[in-house]
């Protein structure tokens, strides 16, 4: 716990580097002090609705894959991933095994979670898209489109079309997945070889991602009325997270523009996803202030809004994660689920894997994601 919060204050202390490159603290804080209340109080209520529509989005997801959930039993366990993703870097894979390991607690098929969140994730990064080009045609008609801003999202592009891809080939071409998956397996190996280190993907990692992602493609594939709902939820989910911001503005008295707010948010989107560190810290700041500034907003009041909207957006989950992640059962809080149920190690592929084993024994009538 202790290296936790030591790993927590570093990114803080990091994230306040960034800002400070902006604009004076002092600035910032009497901008912070300025602050509206009514207005804060208003983006905290949307994100509030924010948080309920990201646990229908996982409602969903696994509802398309056969797992049955709620959005109230999915909130703390959404809550927990963001914490552990923070705490523990690991791709993602530490918050994903929370929702694996809460199936498997609740009597539903671990596999069929593990596919759930690679469904979840597609959706959530595909309903993006349209956000994104508005907000790069803003910054292109303003004359304000920057190389890393079109870096940033090229490569946003090609890990969504990446995704596409993978789960079209899972479909039709499995073979051709293992491949793709095999090459990638062996770059990761070779980079991690420079720095004198082991491949952070674990041994198998090729097959237990193919087989997770074929199931999903069938899927997807199986039920475009679901699929249809997912994305809609998906749009609601950015369209809310969009207004948060938005209500931001007015907040911190700087006049309420679709267009700039559309970029900073998009742009933010697109770092805090290709980012190396954890949850994009850092990354996701200096892009949206870099945008904000250069769109003549003045920097005190662009970084308060900015501070603002990830305190609510990411730091707000987080606290509260470090309340759930110590009382649900698969993570060794609170009281066991039944006798004999043993504690889920987060983040290890094999723990995963092994339980998608047993779930499949015990179900052979299952499909595609045991």
């Amino acid at each position: 716990m202790l290296r936790r919060w030591l790993w927590i204050l570093l990114l803080v202390a990091v994230v306040m580097l960034v800002i400070s490159r902006f604009t004076n603290l002092q600035h910032l804080g009497d901008a912070l002090a300025r602050a509206h209340w009514w207005w804060l109080l208003a983006a905290t209520v949307l994100h509030v609705a924010f948080f309920l529509l990201h646990g229908n989005l996982y409602r969903l997801g696994f509802a398309l894959v056969g797992v049955s959930s709620t959005v109230s039993g999915l909130l703390p366990v959404f809550f927990a991933s963001t914490y552990l993703n923070a705490v523990a870097p690991s791709g993602g894979t530490a918050g994903a095994a929370v929702f694996v390991a809460d199936a498997k607690r609740r009597g539903q098929s671990p596999a069929r979670a593990a596919v759930g969140t690679v469904v979840v994730l597609v959706a959530d990064l595909a309903t993006l898209l349209p956000f994104l080009a508005g907000g790069l045609a803003f910054l292109a008609r303003r004359g304000r489109l920057a190389y890393y801003d079109l870096l940033g999202a090229s490569l946003y592009l090609v890990f969504v079309g990446g995704l596409v891809l993978a789960l079209t080939l899972a479909r039709r071409r499995v073979r051709a997945l293992q491949t793709m998956l095999g090459w990638v397996e062996r770059l990761v190996a070779r980079v991690a070889g420079w720095f004198r280190r082991s491949s952070p993907l674990g041994p198998g990692w090729t097959e237990r991602v193919a087989r997770d992602l074929s199931a999903a493609a069938t899927a997807v594939f199986g039920s475009w009325r679901i699929v249809l709902k997912l994305l809609l939820a998906g749009t609601a989910l950015h369209l809310v997270n969009l207004a948060g911001l938005y209500a931001l503005f007015p907040a911190f008295e700087q006049p309420l523009n679709l267009g700039v707010g559309l970029a900073g948010f998009s742009l933010g989107i697109v770092f805090y996803v290709i980012a190396i560190v954890p949850q994009g810290l850092a990354a996701v700041e200096g892009i949206m202030g870099l945008v904000f500034t250069s769109l003549a907003m003045p920097a005190a009041p662009a970084l308060g809004i900015i501070l603002a909207f990830r305190g609510m957006n990411f730091w707000l989950p987080l606290v509260i994660g470090l309340f759930f992640v110590r009382r649900l059962p698969e993570l060794g809080g609170g009281r066991r689920a039944h006798e004999g149920s043993e504690p889920v190690h987060i983040g290890t592929s094999e723990s995963s894997s092994r339980s998608g084993k047993e779930s499949a024994g015990a179900t052979s009538g299952e499909t595609g994601a045991d």
